[in-house]
């Protein structure tokens, strides 16, 4: 993910009335106050005007799905905008279908805006822009959607910026296998975006490297001796481990997955995995020690949960429709089993057994058993059937049923009768931890789960129906991810029976139920950087980040260097400030933890809890604060809609949560200002929930009252209705900004940024961007951050856009960008998947200075440079590449360090070129003129002499006047007697110039001798100042 700058960045070009500054072609994004000129690319057959034999498009290829009845892509005269045909897109079922336009040329750095004139007549529509570089290797996409279904000819327009490298790009129409659409399309044109009136300009971005690190795996089994799982990483690495050591066997990294929960040991010996972001389904084979792909899943990407059968079948559970798939080992072929329930949406637990596929499902909670030779579906009766919770996994051992309900309950049934044998909800003081061993080969009726309470091993006995928990048997305090029996061959523990267990943390445990030891070995697994979640910059000048799942990192700009590196820290949603303490509020009944970055960090010490709002919440994305109060907006829990304010009086040390404070929305943004809270909401609630409301709110709240003083939906010329609202922040100018999302009059999505007058509520100023683009994540904010430089930065449209508060003009920097906050100097921190990225202000000027431009033969002196940014402010020239050059290096040397050293007499330029982040710039010319020393001179007047005598050009008396002058000036020289050798000097001169010896000396050799006798004079007399 995040791929528009994985590697590079976009061109900036501009010019100023300085000569010092090279136009640069490999910036990051820009904005300039220069326009940047780049030609329109043109595209084959953009009206479909150009028929061709068959079913064939000419400048066009198809994509997916073979043509049918039901699937069709064809040119048509029975509608067109222009000229006398249009393209017709039939897509009648769950697959999906697309034309491809041929390659048109694209400029690195330049924004496109395609559109094409589109009627929509059902379902919904993608255009999808791919870039290519100069080997026609794919570097990214982009794309937008349009589901205003019409009667008319609506603009179905996409702006994506051409990342580093692009040289080519096309566009695909495209119907995804979601659902049925028909579509005309006509008209297509792609432009090259005019460059705003925004003064900014950026240069490479710099990689601060992995921020948010982490050892943890979501999913793992057990078998062939071996133990397998995937590392949360970005990407994930897909590791096999000898169950009787720990000590890794291969490693793999599995491109394009982040996270893997679906693992499962096929009955072929082969091992299979599936991960939440593409729908792939990998097979490991321990003989060939090799990972590869077989094939994408026809249900959905999100992968939940894989179970393997006896008869070499692989299941696998799904998200967002609940479907399940099947997978056959021996045909390598897939099957989409469909949805179990059309009303939720999670798929989250899957168990088999030779007669039965049992599918747990969420948000409401229900287990579902499906006949695997009948496909006859039934409900299986749970104490928790439909209330708000998730069945997440499903065992089957010794005719008993083993059913994990959220994070901790228990159900136990018998598989037969469906009776509900022991119940372990919670709060009871024996809960499991999500996993079930397999039966004891030591005893059978025995299974093993760790009791999440307090780490202690618990038996439960499948022929008796009890409980035992092993007191004194402690395990890591770390949720189990898989259990096995294990022999070892060699060690302590060689012959014996072991029960081995691998834990989130990669920490791999045995134990020995005979004499009930438990030994904890930590594998050899590097930590691996995971997707960055939340980000923001402390008043303090620290960037504080906390990663997916898990982690907590804190970076020092200063010294350009983390902090802090945690790798297990509950999942940060959202950061906010109050009195020089840091508040993070993480995921899971939106628990919130305070740090004090004056003192150490310490765990489970420092960052300490603060409070755990609960009350239905989950997440907390938004934070505010003033006047000693911290306010926090959250996301409801799985399965509800109804969100809430927390507020947090830190004199009194009370917190108040006002559950619902818009009916049935969760709160997505807060401000404060002038002692009220100014909230947004998203209509969508937690994971699994249908929105119940239609219109997303703004309200007021009055802390000191603690009651809403006002609801209302602001109102934004061309907008009819928003679904999201936030961020929300106070603008220098004391307007209230904010950005939506939502709907036109057409039924178009759209974003807006807008100014309110937050006293009456008053639209002052507002822009519409980006339309069709779809929303993203319906959780986190919009972020907002107005910058020194009078710009506003943010992240409307998932992308990172730049904005003129005055005029509105806005400038797309660059796609898919969820978090950023602002430098200090003005640059942009921002997250690419696992890594901390840096979009630095360009360098737009350099300036070169020398306090003294004369120097004497042997002198040395120091150049001083110093840089300014785009914006005005200083840049670091400590990070860049500088070059110094002297025009004549037989006058002038320059070193790296910038010193010079004179070394012949004369007159030479020195100039410096710099480059910061991809930025070359020149500096000003430095004249620096050398004189030779007054012994040079001395000796160069004495030959100058000795020549003209040589040739006849001087004569006695005046000779022999001039010879015995020269003769006390090099003495009196020798002994450093400046005085006496002026004396002699000046007797020279007068003697050269006395009318009366204009017989005694040609005229060419008086004034070659007068001049160079003066220059020496000047020399001495300096010294003799000084």
């Amino acid at each position: 993910m995040n791929s528009w700058i994985k590697k590079t960045a976009i061109l900036l070009t501009y010019s100023l009335t300085l000569s010092s500054l090279v136009p640069f072609a490999s910036g990051f994004a820009q904005s300039s106050t220069m326009m940047v000129s780049n030609s329109s690319p043109v595209i084959n057959n953009a009206g479909f005007e150009t028929l061709g034999s068959g079913s064939e498009i000419p400048g066009w290829t198809y994509y997916w799905s073979p043509l049918t009845d039901e699937y069709s892509i064809s040119i048509t005269d029975s509608k067109s905008y222009e000229g006398n045909y249009a393209l017709k897109m039939v897509d009648g079922g769950p697959k999906s279908l697309g034309l491809i336009s041929s390659s048109v040329p694209v400029t690195e750095g330049i924004s496109y805006v395609t559109s094409v004139k589109t009627w929509l007549e059902q379902g919904s529509v993608a255009m999808i822009v791919y870039y290519y570089n100069a080997d026609n290797k794919e570097i990214s996409n982009s794309r937008s959607s349009l589901s205003s279904v019409s009667s008319d000819w609506l603009d179905f327009t996409h702006e994506s910026v051409a990342p580093a490298g692009a040289v080519t790009a096309k566009i695909m129409l495209y119907s995804g296998a979601a659902g049925y659409s028909t579509a005309y399309f006509d008209h297509m044109t792609v432009s090259a975006s005019t460059a705003a009136d925004i003064p900014v300009a950026f240069g490479d971005p710099i990689d601060l490297g992995a921020a948010t690190k982490t050892v943890k795996t979501s999913g793992a089994a057990m078998a062939n001796g071996e133990v397998y799982f995937a590392t949360n990483g970005t990407p994930s690495t897909f590791y096999a481990l000898d169950a009787s050591t720990g000590e890794v066997i291969y490693s793999s990294p599995v491109q394009g997955v982040n996270t893997v929960y679906g693992v499962a040991a096929g009955s072929d010996g082969n091992v299979y995995i599936s991960g939440v972001e593409n729908g792939m389904l990998y097979r490991y084979s321990p003989a060939a020690k090799t990972l590869e792909s077989v094939g994408v899943n026809p249900s959905e990407k999100l992968v939940w949960d894989l179970a393997a059968t006896s008869d070499g079948k692989i299941y696998g559970a799904t998200y967002p429709n609940s479907k399940i798939f099947e997978y056959d080992i021996a045909s390598n072929q897939f099957r989409d089993l469909g949805s179990v329930r059309e009303d939720v949406m999670y798929a989250r637990g899957i168990g088999v057994t030779e007669q039965y596929i049992y599918v747990g499902v969420g948000n409401p909670a229900y287990l579902y058993k499906i006949d695997r030779q009948t496909g006859e579906q039934s409900e299986v009766k749970l104490p928790n059937s439909g209330d708000n919770d998730m069945i997440a996994d499903i065992w089957s051992y010794n005719g008993k049923l083993f059913v994990r309900s959220g994070a901790t309950t228990l159900f136990i049934l018998d598989e037969e009768t469906e009776e509900v044998l022991q119940s372990l909800p919670w709060p009871s003081p024996t809960r499991f931890d999500s996993m079930i061993s397999p039966p004891s080969p030591l005893d059978r009726d025995l299974v093993y789960f760790r009791n999440v309470v307090n780490s202690e091993l618990v038996t439960y006995n499948t022929a008796t129906n009890e409980i035992i928990p092993l007191e004194g048997v402690v395990l890591p305090n770390s949720t189990v991810r898989a259990y096995d029996w294990v022999t070892p061959q060699t060690g302590h523990k060689a012959g014996k029976t072991l029960l081995a267990m691998v834990t989130e943390k990669l920490e791999y445990v045995l134990f020995d139920p005979e004499d009930r030891s438990v030994e904890t070995i930590m594998p050899e697994i590097e930590a691996e950087g995971i997707d960055i979640q939340s980000m923001e910059m402390g008043p303090e000048g620290k960037l504080y980040m906390g990663g997916f799942h898990t982690a907590l990192s804190i970076f020092n700009p200063v010294s350009n260097a983390y902090e802090l590196q945690e790798r297990v820290f509950p999942q940060i949603e959202g950061i906010g400030f109050l009195n020089d303490k840091v508040y993070f509020g993480t995921y899971g009944g939106a628990v919130i933890y305070r740090y004090d970055p004056s003192q150490p960090y310490k765990k489970d010490v420092n960052p300490s809890l603060a409070f755990n709002i609960e009350d239905g919440q989950s997440r907390p994305f938004a934070f505010a604060s003033g006047d000693d109060q911290l306010f926090i907006g959250t996301i409801a829990d799985y399965g509800l809609v109804k969100g809430a304010l927390t507020m947090y009086d830190e004199p009194t040390d009370t917190w108040t949560t006002i559950p619902d404070i818009v009916e049935n929305q969760s709160v997505m943004s807060v401000a404060y200002k002038d002692g009220l809270v100014y909230g947004g909401t998203t209509i969508h609630g937690g994971g699994g929930s249908t929105p119940a409301a239609s219109e997303a709110k703004m309200f007021i709240f009055d802390p000191k009252a603690k009651s809403k003083v006002k609801e209302f939906s602001p109102a934004i010329p061309g907008m009819t209705s928003h679904q999201l609202i936030g961020d929300l922040k106070e603008g220098p100018d004391g307007l209230l900004w904010g950005v939506t999302w939502g709907k036109t009059a057409s039924g178009t999505t759209v974003y807006s940024v807008f100014a309110m007058d937050a006293a009456s509520q008053v639209i002052k100023k507002s822009k519409l961007l980006y339309p069709n683009t779809p929303s993203g994540s319906t959780w986190r904010p919009y972020f907002l951050r107005f910058g020194d430089d009078g710009l506003l930065y943010t992240t409307v449209g998932r992308t990172l856009t730049v904005i003129n508060p005055e005029t509105m003009d806005s400038q797309k920097i660059a796609d898919s960008v969820n978090l950023m906050t602002l430098a200090e100097d003005g640059g942009i921190y921002y997250a690419e998947g696992s890594h901390l990225k840096k979009l630095p202000i360009a360098l737009k000027e350099v300036a070169l200075n020398l306090d003294e431009s004369l120097l004497t033969v042997g002198d040395q002196a120091q150049l001083v440079l110093s840089g300014t940014l785009f914006n005005g402010k200083s840049a670091d020239l400590a990070k860049a590449s500088i070059n110094y050059k002297s025009s004549d290096e037989g006058i002038i040397t320059v070193s790296d360090s910038a010193t010079i050293q004179a070394i012949g007499a004369g007159r030479a330029e020195l100039q410096a070129t710099v480059v910061l982040n991809g930025i070359t710039v020149l500096s000003n010319l430095v004249v620096v003129e050398v004189r030779a020393t007054a012994e040079q001179l001395t000796e160069k007047l004495q030959q100058e002499f000795n020549l003209r005598l040589a040739s006849g050009e001087i004569l006695k008396p005046l000779a022999n006047q001039l010879e015995n002058s020269l003769k006390q000036t090099e003495h009196q020289l020798l002994k450093k007697h400046t005085t006496q050798v002026i004396h002699h000097l000046e007797k020279f001169t007068r003697d050269l110039a006395d009318p009366k010896m204009n017989d005694y000396i040609v005229p060419a050799a008086k004034e070659a001798l007068l001049l160079q006798a003066a220059e020496l004079l000047n020399i001495l007399n300096q010294q003799l100042d000084s």
